[in-house]
């Protein structure tokens, strides 16, 4: 009976604020905002999950969210907190709400959502697809002695969302690759080249907005007798020969080229820069050689195919009067003795 007089109640208090009823009780009737009356329910319990819209996953990114009212009535505008790719957020009933989505590396995406009139439920949880900012980059592959055009397939790994792109001949415009990739992403490139040439592997960092093309030169070595092959990412702790574990990929690249060319023989020559003493340098080159030649072998390589040389800080090839300068200075080569 109870349940029975509330609900009649209610009835009553809707139809007496439309004026289609009088005021029998005497009581104040109730007022309301809008035409929406929502009587203790006065917000939509909002779940956005942020989703790419390319690779149809989930994302985990930080960010920001604008909501701001529509039309009228007005309401403060607020900025809120997207935390591993999800808002949550409570939406006022009665009001037209406008949601901008802000992540970086992501176009910004803005919904309308409208709870003046009927609303569906009271707790909605909503999938919002990014689409990710790209660029254009432009790839180019020639002999380093000739300058000719080459034709070899690459390989682009965008390790942050489990990508990649494969580039063959195919795709080749003019002689270069022009590839799409994500603004302010970072890609490993490897070159799939044939035996004749020395491997190459860089990494692409991409920190700014600029939609200004880019472009990659890329100098494959010939691989024969007295060929000189610059190591990339051969990393070690400050003035310690033990080898970092991110230089275990460039080392398994130099692995499979001695298993390509099975007669073949190298000589490799560790730098240094030249902080500290002449023969400080000279011992710390001299063991992280050692320590290079004995990774190798214990990937299979006879010990007889390899040589090495610490340097120290003797041959510089930039001055040690920068960070970057010094970084160029502390290098690994190999050097082709018999190919």
């Amino acid at each position: 009976m109870n349940k029975c007089m509330r609900f009649i109640k209610i009835v009553y208090y809707i139809l007496l604020t439309l004026g289609l009823v009088p005021n029998v009780w005497g009581q104040t009737p109730i007022e309301s905002l809008s035409k929406t009356y929502n009587f203790g329910i006065g917000q939509v319990s909002c779940t956005f999950v942020l989703q790419d819209a390319e690779l149809k996953i989930p994302l985990n990114e930080t960010g920001q969210a604008v909501r701001q009212s529509v039309g009228t009535p007005k309401i403060e505008n607020q900025t809120l907190a997207i935390a591993q790719g999800q808002l949550k957020t409570g939406l006022l009933v009665g009001y037209q709400h406008q949601v901008t989505f802000k992540v970086k590396g992501f176009e910004d995406t803005t919904l309308v959502f409208d709870f003046r009139e009927k609303v569906a439920s009271y707790t909605q949880q909503q999938v919002i697809a990014l689409k990710p900012k790209m660029k254009e980059f432009t790839i180019s592959l020639k002999d380093i002695e000739t300058n000719e055009k080459l034709a070899f397939g690459v390989v682009l790994t965008n390790k942050k969302r489990g990508q990649k792109i494969y580039l063959n001949s195919s795709d080749l415009r003019d002689g270069e690759y022009v590839v799409r990739i994500r603004v302010n992403d970072s890609y490993d490139l490897e070159v799939n080249n044939s035996k004749s040439y020395a491997f190459y592997a860089t990494k692409i960092n991409h920190t700014t907005n600029s939609q200004q093309i880019q472009k990659l030169d890329i100098k494959l070595i010939p691989y024969k007798l007295g060929a000189l092959i610059p190591l990339k990412n051969i990393t070690f702790a400050t003035k310690s020969a033990q080898l970092n574990a991110n230089s275990f990929a460039e080392l398994d690249r130099v692995t499979k080229l001695l298993k390509d060319h099975p007669t073949s023989r190298i000589l490799i020559e560790a730098h240094t820069d030249s902080d500290g003493s002449y023969q400080g340098n000279l011992r710390l080159s001299r063991q992280r050689a050692q320590n290079v030649l004995k990774y190798l072998v214990q990937q299979g390589i006879n010990t007889n195919r390899l040589e090495t040389k610490g340097l120290g800080s003797a041959k510089p090839i930039a001055p040690n009067d920068t960070k970057a300068n010094k970084a160029l200075n502390r290098r690994f080569d190999i050097i082709v003795l018999k190919k």
